[in-house]
């Protein structure tokens, strides 16, 4: 995840790179130099962190600012081993399927499809390594970009609950035309 908000950073807000990473705490900053695909690390140190600063720094509404990331990691892990996938699949299979991709993730996690359709679905979760309104918006754009891609048509995507904000789950739905 620290990848790629670093990468997000860099490509879309490259005038202020140097100034996010200035404002990293320092064990984030050690992270970023020796990041590794295979390694499990610290939420707070590896994402919560940098996507703080981030969205402080970059955008009026650190919410919205967390949304885009989400949308980008979708957008750069959909079209770079799942491509072929997402390709040959239906927008209900690949969004069906999202919770097990977002939980690679987010460790520990629990999130399930309660209801789908051909033109939606809810998204529940239950457990997250932390709660907070960043994570969950990263998660939503992550699902709405996801949609994008795989073809659903005005995609749409409401947060129903929120733990961070003291529910007993994070409720999202998804629907398209």
């Amino acid at each position: 995840m620290l990848r790629g908000i670093d990468d997000f950073v860099s490509s879309k807000h490259e005038g202020k790179y140097k100034q996010w990473v200035s404002k990293l705490p320092q064990q984030t900053s050690e992270l970023l130099g020796n990041v590794s695909n295979s390694s499990w690390y610290n939420i707070e140190d590896a994402l919560l962190k940098p996507l703080e600063a981030l969205c402080n720094l970059a955008y009026s509404d650190p919410l919205r600012g967390s949304w885009e990331v989400g949308r980008y990691s979708a957008e750069t892990g959909l079209t770079g081993i799942y491509k072929v996938f997402v390709m040959v699949s239906t927008p209900s299979f690949i969004l069906k399927r999202a919770p097990r991709i977002l939980t690679t993730f987010y460790n520990p996690s629990q999130l399930e499809i309660k209801e789908s359709s051909n033109n939606g679905i809810l998204v529940r979760c239950t457990q997250l390594p932390v709660n907070s309104e960043l994570i969950e918006h990263r998660i939503a754009g992550w699902i709405e970009r996801a949609g994008e891609i795989c073809g659903c048509v005005n995609m749409k995507v409401e947060i129903l609950s929120s733990m961070a904000k003291g529910d007993q789950v994070f409720d999202l739905k998804a629907s398209w035309d």
